[in-house]
């Protein structure tokens, strides 16, 4: 059986705009802590607490010829100077079954500037609050 993966079929939105441009990486979503954190007594007896974070940081990487930095650059000075720049985010593989949303979203750190002789990467760290994640497979081609 063969599956594919097609990066441009990765849909990603952040406030309704869809994102272009990416550069080799696409995104990288990470919630912020496990979901359980274990205690083991001196008897072997094991008790978990479950972790109620279900925040997460997303690194959405893009080339510096992207017109989605004009867009995340705006984004992220209005919440700066305004405090109006929070907004839902959402991906989804359209040949698969990964889903990561949340409601809350916001720029945490601008990208640093670089250049050079090649094109350069943008990388954008985004803050997610109450993301919900489904990480699936891809379907059969």
């Amino acid at each position: 059986m063969l599956n594919t993966v097609d990066p441009k079929l990765v849909i990603v939105t952040v406030g309704g705009m869809p994102i272009v441009g990416f550069s080799e990486e696409l995104i990288d979503l990470e919630r912020s802590e496990d979901l359980f954190n274990e205690m083991v007594g001196c008897t072997g007896e094991t008790a978990r607490v479950h972790i109620n974070n279900r925040n997460a940081t997303c690194k959405i990487s893009l080339l510096q010829t992207s017109p989605s930095n004009d867009f995340l650059s705006t984004l992220a000075l209005r919440d700066e100077s305004l405090n109006v720049g929070v907004v839902p985010l959402m991906i989804k593989d359209i040949l698969g079954s990964t889903i990561a949303s949340s409601a809350q979203t916001y720029v945490k750190k601008m990208p640093k500037i670089d250049g050079g002789k090649t094109v350069k990467t943008r990388e954008w760290m985004l803050y997610c609050i109450d993301v919900n994640i489904f990480v699936g497979g891809n379907l059969p081609t």
